[in-house]
């Protein structure tokens, strides 16, 4: 699904992402602990996607899901990029 709707694979490694950790919130699979989900998301993902990822995107990704990350580092706000 995700790379029907997007083309830019950084764009098809968030939606993996987040279509990966709504599965395993609704399967209940990771017993309410956020940083196995987090974890289990990130490494799935880059194994997935693995050969569409240049080593710059599989870090920039890691940086952007990062469990200790803040709202204020996201800069989701940017003005320059698609936040």
């Amino acid at each position: 699904m995700c790379k029907v709707t997007h083309f830019d694979p950084r764009c098809v490694a968030s939606c993996l992402a987040v279509c990966l950790a709504s599965t395993y919130l609704l399967q209940a699979s990771t017993e309410d602990d956020i940083e196995i989900l987090i974890d289990r998301v990130q490494k799935e993902t880059i194994y997935i996607l693995d050969d569409q990822l240049t080593s710059e995107h599989k870090e920039e990704f890691l940086w952007y899901t990062h469990k200790d990350r803040t709202l204020e580092e996201l800069n989701l706000d940017e003005p320059r990029s698609i936040g």
